[in-house]
């Protein structure tokens, strides 16, 4: 569960609202009724998004939402029977004492269980939105829903866990402590490094291989097209060093 301010639910008190405090995922063991020869079998399925509201004693399934994500419904005197796409029955509800509330015989499962059909899909949450989209930032996932069609707004957790590859990526690598000792001839060190460039260049250059001769200080900067290249650009050390070796 993640908790958060995920809004509100509307009681018969319009003074004393509900709040939903958390959202997750749960899994459901129930049972499915065939409304053709009402046979029953077990299935197991998953739920999302499930918001924790404290003050409500019983556990709420959305018609709405089930049809929302994709669910057909269909409905007697005995029940309401969901179908999926292909039309096979996946999730059951009795009629009870309170008329337009209907039962759904389950029981939540703690542990994972793989293969498990989900039930509800339709909104991605806050950490799987984060990720995909290479972990942008909050400022950036509020204007998902006013600049791309059809998106949903994004609910955002008051208490978010830290993101691991948002802490990777904001690490620094300390600096190389200085060396005092330096070469005591040309070609004696060389110090490299290779970059890519932000943008492709006039000439399709995008990688950059830089050379730097720590006796003389003489640099060489070499561009490149492809990050491959930087094998023949090292070549280039081999024929200097045989040129200072004829002088």
């Amino acid at each position: 569960m993640t908790q958060g301010n995920y809004g509100c639910v509307e009681t018969a008190n319009s003074k004393a609202p509900l709040f939903m405090v958390a959202v997750g995922t749960i899994l459901i063991e129930h049972e499915i009724i065939d409304p053709k020869d009402r046979t029953t079998r077990t299935a197991i399925s998953k739920l999302w998004p499930v918001y924790c509201v404290p003050g409500i004693t019983m556990h709420l399934l959305s018609t709405g939402q089930l049809l929302q994500s994709g669910l057909s419904i269909e409905g007697t005197m005995d029940g309401s029977t969901f179908h999926d796409s292909s039309g096979n029955a996946v999730l059951s509800a009795l009629p009870n004492l309170w008329g337009s509330i209907q039962v759904v015989r389950t029981c939540i499962i703690k542990n994972n269980v793989p293969n498990s059909v989900s039930l509800v899909t339709r909104h991605p949450n806050y950490e799987t939105i984060h990720c995909c989209l290479g972990h942008i930032s909050d400022e950036a996932m509020r204007h998902i829903s006013d600049n791309v069609e059809g998106a949903e707004k994004i609910c955002f957790p008051n208490k978010k866990h830290v993101c691991r590859g948002c802490a990777l990526e904001k690490l620094y690598q300390c600096s190389f402590p200085e060396n005092p000792k330096h070469s005591s001839k040309t070609l004696g060190l060389i110090h490299s490094d290779l970059l890519e460039l932000p943008t492709l260049s006039y000439s399709k250059y995008k990688w950059v291989i830089i050379f730097l001769d720590d006796y003389s200080s003489y640099c060489r900067v070499t561009f490149l097209c492809k990050k491959s290249d930087a094998a023949e650009a090292i070549k280039f050390l081999a024929m200097v060093e045989y040129y200072f070796t004829l002088c």
